[in-house]
């Protein structure tokens, strides 16, 4: 078999196959043979039925399985001879084939690049710390109790911190929203819908809340909301919406008395167990935060200074997962369809963007599990999809099988010995942990918003 290789990029390679009449013969004949044994002909015993006949009546399949074996055969002699990392097939075409001549085909893969490693040992990092403070503690316990919060009906007029009961209908120049943009449901009408007052961002529904606020139960009232050019619904930026709005009820949260009865609705013992509880809580957040962070650091760190190409199929198949990451989090904010269906490219764009950086990260990785001897046990595995199956809540033999079936089990594989790979140049990494509170960081990020502000 002679095989001749087009450069088509860093990741692109077109092998070119050329099987001589003897090999292809040689396939033939192991096909032949198992085909034979398998099948009964008519006036043969099983296994005894002639060449020519078997030819003759399963010759589209004997051809099938030749080229499938012979494409096989090229396509991992191919790979191996060239030291290319393989990802996947691109393209196969079938130049000539013929069971008694010679076999021409060529197959478009895409490879991993080929790059020098950086110097992945010793690498300097400074990461931050959350320290965690009893304000932090008592901040969480005040979170706790508004989610333990009852709502009763409210007298009087609608104020800050109440929620408005709200029917409405949108309508632009007389024509109902729902008519003119359907997918932007959540903004052309709703039916007993809770609007909090004082706390909702006036760009959400501009002049609602203003509005609302001073409305008494029964009140029926008309608010033009003008939606400025920048509000994230793309229907409706710019134009003015007339809404029709009806108040049925007023509501007031009550919080609960923060106490050892308090406590024992989350079944501690009493007020301090659960505070020593919300403590550890935070504690463990915090150092989740460190590792993560620390991990980002030091893969970006490796790669600096390294741009090179990477494989197509590997950045959509990470755009993909990025993304329905990215929308699973949302709907968990309790984002509607309509709100996430209006950031959808601004949404795929950033998916892929990281999932390149995440890529070219991921590649870098492997090269040095490679280059250190790393490899990845059955056991490994087995706990790699006990996890995932418990994050999934499903069963974890159900869970393999599955993955098996789609041959996914080389990604548990490589995302093992990434994740080794990043243990080594953590635990070489000389690491400078900065101690930050909370509210450090917070006037921090308020300081780099402020700071972009500015510039825009």
């Amino acid at each position: 078999m002679n095989i001749s290789v087009d450069d088509l990029g860093p990741c692109k390679k077109l092998l070119r196959f050329e099987v001589d009449e003897n090999e292809v013969r040689q396939q033939a004949d192991t096909v032949i043979r198992s085909i034979t044994g398998q099948v009964q002909l008519p006036g043969f015993r099983k296994g005894k039925a002639p060449r020519a006949m078997i030819l003759r009546s399963y010759g589209d399949e004997i051809r099938d399985r030749v080229k499938q074996r012979l494409m096989e055969k090229g396509l991992k002699k191919g790979v191996e001879d060239n030291n290319f990392r393989f990802v996947s097939t691109v393209d196969v075409e079938e130049i000539s084939f013929d069971l008694d001549g010679p076999f021409k085909f060529a197959i478009n893969i895409e490879v991993e690049p080929q790059f020098d490693l950086p110097n992945y040992k010793g690498i300097q990092a400074e990461v931050t710390k959350v320290q965690v403070l009893d304000d932090d503690v008592e901040s969480a316990l005040q979170t706790l109790a508004e989610q333990r919060a009852e709502y009763i009906d409210m007298e009087g007029a609608a104020e800050d911190d109440c929620f408005a009961i709200i029917s409405y209908s949108g309508y632009i120049d007389g024509t109902a929203v729902i008519e003119t943009f359907p997918d932007s449901r959540s903004f052309a009408q709703a039916t007993n819908q809770w609007y909090p007052i004082g706390d909702t961002p006036e760009e959400y529904m501009p002049g609602f809340a203003a509005a609302l606020k001073g409305q008494a139960v029964g009140a029926t009232l008309t608010v033009d909301s003008v939606f400025p050019d920048d509000h994230f619904n793309k229907d409706l930026a710019g134009k003015t919406v007339r809404y029709e709005i009806t108040v049925s009820g007023l509501k007031k949260r009550k919080l609960p008395e923060i106490n050892d009865e308090f406590a024992s609705t989350f079944g501690a013992e009493n007020l301090e167990v659960l505070r020593k509880g919300v403590r550890e809580d935070l504690e463990n957040e915090s150092n989740s935060r460190y590792r993560q962070d620390l991990r980002v650091i030091l893969a970006n760190k490796l790669s600096e200074g390294l741009d090179f190409e990477v494989p197509d199929s590997m950045v959509e198949e990470q755009t993909r997962r990025i993304v329905y990451d990215i929308v699973y989090r949302n709907q968990q904010s309790g984002a509607s369809k309509e709100q996430i269906a209006q950031h959808k490219d601004e949404i795929y764009k950033m998916a892929n963007e990281s999932a390149i950086h995440r890529v070219r990260n991921n590649i870098i990785l492997k090269a040095i599990a490679k280059a250190e001897n790393l490899e990845v046990n059955q056991h490994e595995v087995s706990l790699y999809v006990a996890r995932m199956a418990a994050s999934q809540q499903t069963k974890p033999e159900k869970l393999f099988k599955e993955l098996q079936e789609r041959n996914a089990i080389g990604d548990v594989v490589s995302d093992i010995l990434v994740s080794k790979a990043m243990d080594l140049i953590q635990m070489n990494a000389n690491i400078t942990e900065i101690p930050k509170t909370r509210q450090e960081l917070d006037a921090q990020a308020a300081a780099e918003d402020g700071n972009q502000d500015n510039q825009s």
